[in-house]
């Protein structure tokens, strides 16, 4: 997932996303931001950081359907 400098939140398209999944996210090595799935549907979902950065910044998740 890439967060766009200067924003705090994105929204991800992926089809492996159900209603039911868990979605874990880690940040890159230096990056002191806090993220956290703000919505989440069939689909897709939307990362939020708690800061914003002038700097995109890496996100990578990982999705665990039940």
């Amino acid at each position: 997932i890439t967060v766009i400098a200067n924003t705090q939140e994105t929204t991800v398209t992926d089809a492996a996303v159900l209603e039911s999944s868990q979605i874990y996210l880690t940040n890159k090595e230096g990056d002191k931001s806090l993220y956290s799935v703000k919505s989440k549907s069939a689909g897709q979902f939307t990362v939020v950081s708690n800061s914003v950065s002038n700097q995109d910044r890496l996100v990578d998740y990982h999705i665990v359907n039940p």
